[in-house]
């Protein structure tokens, strides 16, 4: 049951990326979910419940609500006055980090606009970040420890 699942979320998915909300859209979506399911051996039993989705689908929504304010923000900050703007390089930690968990926060940091992912430390412990922003950037650092910590708590 949870690969007809999984083939039936890759099918809606095909569709939302797609943009077209045709019936051979969708099953073209289930043929190519029926084939990563197939190619990849997803079975059941190694599937998560749907219960641990709702957590990523509210993260979802948390991230295109994210951009859409940045936008706003971005747009307001270049047709007010430029003096108004500080670009930074904005050093966040971060704690015991997986590769995962840093490549969604980079993508999640360089897809909203005004911000951009530039590095990690060696030890893992530091993100750097391009920021531009009209608030002084060290009050950009505490949301994004938080979104840091969210991200981690959604993988764990």
């Amino acid at each position: 049951m949870r690969a007809l699942t999984a083939v039936v979320g890759f099918a809606l998915l095909w569709v939302a990326v797609g943009g077209e909300l045709t019936t051979s859209a969708f099953v073209l979506g289930l043929a190519a979910g029926g084939v990563v399911v197939a190619v990849l051996g997803v079975r059941a039993d190694r599937l998560p419940p749907l219960s641990r989705a709702w957590p990523w689908l509210a993260f979802v929504a948390l991230y295109l609500w994210e951009v859409m304010r940045s936008n706003l923000r971005l747009a307001i900050l270049i047709l007010s006055s430029t003096d108004r703007m500080r670009a930074a390089v904005l050093a966040v930690p971060i704690e015991g980090d997986s590769d995962f968990e840093l490549v969604v926060l980079s993508n999640f940091v360089t897809f909203t606009p005004g911000s951009m992912a530039l590095d990690v430390s060696d030890d893992r412990s530091v993100l750097y970040l391009h920021v531009i922003s009209h608030e002084a950037p060290e009050r950009l650092r505490e949301p994004l420890t938080r979104l840091a910590d969210r991200i981690a708590r959604l993988t764990r």
